[in-house]
């Protein structure tokens, strides 16, 4: 695995594995040496919670947004258990690997936008200005 960014691998991760799920600590494993330790590792636990769910976790139930911090002990039952990628967290991995849209389209986008804002201001100066 290349150097790269643990919270996009996990995404990866889940996504690939998205019609069985994934453990905590099968996400872990696959980081390998990359894997948080220490203190690092419990806000690291908690933004997999973000990420992944599973109602048939009773911690997870208090874990409706990114706001809510669950203590390490809160996390032990559920590092074990199936977890599946949320609809959101696979549609923030498509905006990290950019299949979502090709470098060229961003950038016609962004032009043609950019034109249409240069055209109303023309407009709208002609106007005022008559």
């Amino acid at each position: 695995m290349s150097i790269s960014n643990i919270y996009v691998d996990v995404l990866k991760y889940g996504a690939e594995n998205l019609s069985r799920g994934i453990t905590y600590r099968e996400a872990i494993k696959h980081l390998g040496n990359k894997a948080p330790k220490g203190d690092f590792e419990v806000y690291f636990n908690n933004w997999f919670y973000d990420n992944f769910h599973s109602e048939k976790i009773p911690a997870l139930k208090k874990k409706h947004s990114e706001t809510v911090i669950l203590s390490k002990e809160e996390l032990k039952e559920a590092n074990d258990q199936q977890v599946f990628l949320t609809s959101s967290a696979y549609f923030k991995l498509m905006s990290f690997s950019g299949d979502g849209l090709s470098k060229d389209t961003a950038i016609s986008l962004i032009l043609s936008t950019a034109s249409l804002v240069i055209s109303i201001s023309v407009f709208i100066f002609i106007l005022i200005r008559y």
